[in-house]
């Protein structure tokens, strides 16, 4: 269900970015990974619709490539959900977009939908990583490679109610622009 919603936004940006390489984390059906225009594309998901199959970690342990974009859409629960930011830090030389940043209402926190992956994009607001968040796709948000960071677990942990407020969002057309000068 999700990957519907976000098929409308990831795919546009993507292929207006038009990397040379992007890896997907999660790709539940396969249907944005299908419809990304780029030579080199992988995809790793533990359901027969990646290029990989296998748990991310797997992946990250085996591979040696390096990407233009990376976008975490796998497991939202928040310890896979900071491994994958910090691993995927190693290997995305432009950019990393995240999916299900913001839940758009408290029902969305369980497990199968956005989870506590927000404590992640809480996590980018308090160290100041400049970062454009989408108003729309649960949060979809954009990180420029110059400013990625590693974080270390624990992550400050805080509610739903107390997040939302430090979440600025913008327009479709501002991520577009911001992810753009990723590959200037």
């Amino acid at each position: 269900m999700a990957e519907r919603a976000v098929t409308n936004k990831i795919v546009p940006l993507a292929n207006k970015l038009q990397p040379e390489s992007f890896l997907e984390l999660g790709t539940l059906r396969g249907d944005n990974f299908r419809a990304i225009r780029c030579p080199r594309k992988v995809s790793v998901d533990i359901n027969d619709h990646g290029t990989f199959k296998g748990t991310t970690d797997k992946f990250f342990a085996r591979n040696k490539a390096r990407f233009d974009v990376v976008f975490i859409d796998a497991c939202h629960d928040i310890e896979f959900a900071l491994r994958d930011w910090n691993n995927a830090i190693k290997v995305a030389d432009r950019l990393i977009v995240l999916h299900d940043m913001v839940p758009p209402t408290a029902a969305f926190l369980q497990r199968n939908k956005c989870s506590n992956a927000y404590l992640l994009l809480n996590a980018l607001i308090d160290a100041d990583v400049e970062h454009r968040t989408l108003d729309q796709d649960c949060g979809l948000t954009v990180v420029l490679a110059e400013h990625f960071r590693e974080f270390t677990s624990p992550l400050q942990l805080i509610s739903y109610q107390e997040f939302m407020p430090k979440v600025q969002v913008c327009p479709f057309q501002r991520l577009v622009a911001y992810a753009g000068k990723g590959f200037l």
